[in-house]
């Protein structure tokens, strides 16, 4: 799907400050609308102040880590795409993103058109998913329970 990326609008969440300005300048200057944090609670509170697509998450920072932060936000706004950027990266910390709902895990450094692809591709997820759950919500004849089940399915996926 082609986009603009003006219209995806991004969570940058690192607590390596330099890195954090360094990407939101390089992010911001092919168009995206960014936001920034650099610890866990500031994060999910401008997923609360901001309508935010896609998240990008360090793994390793103190306080809430990058696992941490992800579930909170699966919790809060599950049609948020979060794709995983560490330094740090092994095979077992990816699997463990993935398996809590991350779209994808990205090794840093990454080249920035690298991390656009991605952010791209979890739009597309995102607005995919953000269309079955409308559809269930305006399918006549279910149960309030189906409905729910059925939703629940979707942001899972």
């Amino acid at each position: 799907m082609t986009r603009s990326s003006s219209a995806t609008s991004l969570l940058l969440v690192d607590d390596e400050i330099e890195f954090t300005e360094i990407m939101a300048q390089r992010l911001h200057k092919r168009g995206f609308p960014i936001t920034t944090a650099t610890e866990g609670a500031t994060a999910l509170r401008r997923l609360e102040e901001h309508a935010i697509d896609v998240v990008i998450l360090d793994v390793a920072m103190p306080g809430m880590n990058g696992i941490d932060i992800l579930n909170a936000i699966g919790e809060r706004q599950p049609l948020v795409e979060v794709i995983m950027l560490t330094g740090q990266a092994t095979v077992g910390t990816a699997v463990e993103a993935i398996r809590h709902g991350a779209f994808n895990y990205l090794k840093k450094p990454c080249e920035i058109e690298d991390l656009i692809a991605q952010i791209d591709s979890a739009m597309d997820r995102r607005m995919e998913r953000q269309k079955k759950v409308l559809e269930v919500r305006m399918t006549p004849y279910l149960s309030p329970e189906r409905r729910a089940e059925m939703i629940s399915a979707i942001l899972k996926s």
